[in-house]
């Protein structure tokens, strides 16, 4: 999305600045942050958001297992409630 967004720079700054609260502001645990992320970075197949999150997402917490799973494409089994609910908001909201 980065590409149109370079045609206005005002709006890349302010969709930035969303990004930034985001990954680093945002009242949800980083464990979690991290776990979606990798969700999402998986399922739209985006290779550097996997390589960069994944390492995170396990000093963050999330199981190894967890993590292969969704490498695999699979639903991680033998999730915390959190980890559960956060797994299945972001696939709610994401459209398959």
């Amino acid at each position: 999305p980065f590409l149109p967004l370079l045609q206005s720079p005002e709006l890349l700054e302010r969709v930035g600045r969303v990004g930034e609260y985001l990954r680093f502001d945002s009242v949800l645990d980083v464990k979690l942050r991290e776990l979606v992320t990798c969700a999402v970075a998986r399922h739209v197949g985006n290779q550097f958001e996997w390589v960069m999150h994944a390492p995170l997402a396990e000093k963050a917490g999330v199981a190894p297992a967890t993590i292969e799973s969704l490498r695999l494409g699979a639903r991680p089994t033998a999730l915390p409630g959190d980890e559960a609910l956060a797994l299945d908001f972001a696939n709610e909201v994401m459209v398959r």
